[in-house]
């Protein structure tokens, strides 16, 4: 019996998962890197059939940072690269693949196409370092890698660089490459001195990998392309534009400022909170760039926030022909006060404004050939947090607004870097009349 418990015993631990992993936070490379990384790859194997091959197991990905972090931080890992991703935008890198350089592994060469790094791309780092600073562990070993298939051992250089990588290889010793495998020297040689047309590209998402030998990305953790990576936003056809919203309900906007709180009264607006219901409830302005805190254009003395835009020349030309039927102002627009932006009759769509200030005149002013503007919500918790975001811009936008309908948030994060942003949107609390009166 005590022999077959310590069997028990001894195959349990050998299976368990480790309790330390040894990660890399990626980039993955756009189809046509990817094509090239494969296409070098199969060809390294030809010269050395041992070497190992590009493809699900083995991706193709430029390395960020490589860490060393407990198994049971993985979710707070992930959750704090939702919001880098979001703030960063880093699938709006524009990076260039220079050409092909070779390491040595051993007797072998190690091969690769290495990237220029650009400002963009070390700022980018240098939030992953931060976030996921918390997490790191140091003095890793092989144990936190994935076992290599022939049983054999992680080598000392792949444990080691792990446990420098930050800082050794990062900021101004960062070297952005893509690996694409190992090979004989003459013959990695012999590639190096090939031509080498630059291949301009960006990111198709971001992945964290548990690391293999060698530096392989064997086993996907997570992946920006697998949830809502900001880019995402729903088309009018994927959301019900039928659906009646509550009578009263609460919306959580995170922002990277803070958390803002609006209660919605479907008895000021019923059509505008309907929509604003449906928006929410979609998840359409998670990751949307506040840009616009400025001076209200109907009338001088106000102040709004206003954000909403689509990411991209189809998406809002789909949204722009969804206006919902003009309503009567039935709620003065105090301070907190939100309504829809709207142009000319019949055109409350996506965007938003909160009020900073009382803006009683918009109750009244004929704007585009329509009368007022229907508050549709209140902020109950948060306006000090709308008083804090950026307002460097002001209403400078508007310069440039066919560019940033065209383009959309990528366009905003170039031009006017800095903005704020609504990370994420939450509907928490739902009432009916009833349950008001209560």
């Amino acid at each position: 019996m005590r022999v077959a418990l310590l069997f028990i015993l001894l195959t349990i631990s050998c299976t368990r998962a480790p309790a330390v992993i040894a990660i890399d936070i990626l980039l993955d490379p756009d189809p046509a890197l990817r094509a090239e990384a494969l296409s070098a790859n199969a060809r390294l194997r030809a010269n050395y059939p041992d070497g190992y091959a590009l493809g699900d197991v083995n991706a193709p990905h430029i390395t960020v940072i490589q860490r060393f972090v407990r198994a049971s931080d993985l979710d707070a890992i992930t959750a704090a690269m939702d919001s880098v991703v979001l703030l960063t935008r880093p699938m709006s890198l524009a990076l260039t693949a220079t050409g092909y350089y070779a390491g040595t592994e051993g007797k072998l060469a190690l091969a690769g196409i290495a990237v220029a790094p650009t400002p963009e791309l070390l700022a980018f780092q240098a939030a992953i370092i931060a976030a996921v600073q918390p997490y790191a562990v140091a003095d890793g070993t092989a144990e936190a890698f994935v076992p290599r298939p022939d049983g054999g051992a992680i080598s000392a250089p792949t444990i080691k660089n792990v446990n420098i990588f930050v800082p050794a290889h990062t900021g101004p010793d960062y070297f952005p490459h893509l690996t694409v495998g190992l090979g004989e020297p003459a013959f990695a040689e012999a590639m190096l001195q090939e031509p080498f047309t630059p291949l301009r590209f960006s990111p198709k998402s971001v992945s964290i990998y548990q690391l293999g030998n060698v530096g392989t990305a064997q086993k996907r953790l997570w992946s920006s392309a697998e949830g809502l990576d900001g880019n995402q936003q729903p088309m009018p056809t994927e959301i019900s534009l039928t659906q009646t919203a509550p009578d009263s309900f609460l919306v959580v906007f995170e922002t990277t400022k803070g958390d803002v709180v609006v209660k919605a009264h479907r008895d000021w607006s019923p059509l505008g909170v309907d929509r604003l219901y449906q928006l929410t409830q979609a998840r359409y302005y998670d990751g949307d760039v506040i840009y616009r805190v400025g001076p209200t254009a109907s009338f001088q003395g106000g102040f709004v926030v206003q954000f909403g835009v689509g990411n991209s020349a189809a998406l809002n030309q789909a949204w722009d022909v969804t206006g919902i039927p003009d309503e009567k102002v039935l709620h003065p627009n105090g301070t907190g006060t939100v309504n829809f932006a709207r142009a000319g009759p019949n055109s409350r769509t996506v965007e938003l404004g909160i009020n900073l200030t009382p803006n009683t005149t918009l109750d009244t002013v004929r704007y585009e050939g329509v009368e007022g503007f229907p508050p549709i919500a209140e902020v109950v918790e948060g306006m000090a947090v709308l008083k804090s975001l950026n307002r460097q811009y002001g209403n400078t936008v508007f310069v440039h607004w066919d560019s940033v309908m065209t383009y959309g948030r990528d366009y905003l994060d170039r031009v006017y870097p800095g903005l704020d942003r609504i990370v994420s949107v939450a509907v928490t609390t739902t009432w009916s009349g009833r349950d008001q009166q209560q």
